[in-house]
């Protein structure tokens, strides 16, 4: 596989904060299963690399979910998507 270009953390960190201010944070994560944690991780993860932005349309949730599985996390994006 070849290297992934990551951004700067600011726009790492702005997929996640749009999470959070939909009630998902960091001490939601213990409530979920180890897979569901790693498939969260890797679809914010996935935002990042495609360069997502806040107020972007919501076909990136998909577009992420697809990236991640397609960067080998496809059982811990279902098992996000599950919960």
């Amino acid at each position: 596989m070849g290297s992934i270009c990551v951004p700067p953390a600011a726009s790492i960190a702005a997929p996640f904060r749009s999470r959070l201010s939909q009630g998902f944070g960091f001490t939601m994560l213990t409530e979920y299963p180890h897979k569901a944690v790693v498939g969260e991780v890797a679809h914010e993860l996935a935002h990042a690399f495609l360069g997502h932005r806040l107020n972007a349309p919501s076909t990136i949730q998909e577009e992420a979910d697809e990236t991640a599985r397609l960067r080998g996390f496809p059982e811990e994006t279902d098992a996000l998507k599950s919960q």
